[in-house]
């Protein structure tokens, strides 16, 4: 209990040490992200699967816009 007291102490006490501890932990969770998967199924693959639909929507929208633009700029005018 005393080292861990002492450890929370010198990470404290020097900013380096938080950036490091930060930047490690985070660089850990990045890693264990891409790495670990649960019978096939890991983060990434669950977030392409969810993103898809939504740039599809986003795509299609876009097109829409294009479309409406081009019809108003084109439109024979009475």
């Amino acid at each position: 209990m005393n080292a861990y007291k002492e450890t929370i102490n010198l990470i404290r006490s020097n900013y380096s040490l938080i950036f490091l501890l930060g930047a490690s932990v985070g660089s850990s969770f990045e890693l264990f992200k891409i790495h670990f998967s649960f019978r096939g199924f890991d983060y990434y693959t669950s977030y392409e699967r969810k993103q898809l639909p939504k740039d599809l929507e986003k795509f299609e929208m876009q097109l829409k816009e294009m479309d409406d633009i081009l019809k108003a700029k084109f439109e024979p005018k009475p």
